[in-house]
């Protein structure tokens, strides 16, 4: 953890008296700064999940912060290239929650992937 995690937590405990619990409320000030040591940390390469652990708030809290609290788990990836070659050799995923990418070749597909994991 960061010296602004740090600080954000320590801060955070100022505010709050101490209380850890449901129903915190954090000032305007507090979340802005969490959303940009956030920021800073996504273009890192951090998971929201590892972020959040370090600022001592739930994930689900920092996605609100963050304005995709409809979307928790996702993260933005930019592909290089995608290309598709032909139609017959795209592969399909669709994943236990029911999303589904198509289109991409099996390489870019893995591509994919890796990129999200």
């Amino acid at each position: 953890m960061d010296a602004k995690a740090r600080r954000f937590r320590e801060a955070a405990r100022r505010e709050n008296r101490g209380q850890i619990r449901r129903g915190v409320r954090y000032s305007r000030e507090l979340r802005r700064a969490a959303v940009e040591y956030a920021d800073r940390r996504e273009a890192l390469g951090a998971r929201r999940a590892v972020i959040a652990r370090e600022l001592g708030v739930s994930p689900l809290t920092l996605s609100r912060w963050l304005g995709d609290e409809g979307r928790p788990g996702f993260r933005k990836v930019t592909l290089r290239e995608a290309r598709v070659e032909s139609p017959a050799r795209t592969a399909v995923l669709t994943t236990p929650a029911g999303f589904r990418v198509e289109g991409l070749d099996v390489a870019d597909l893995a591509a994919l992937l890796r990129a999200l994991l």
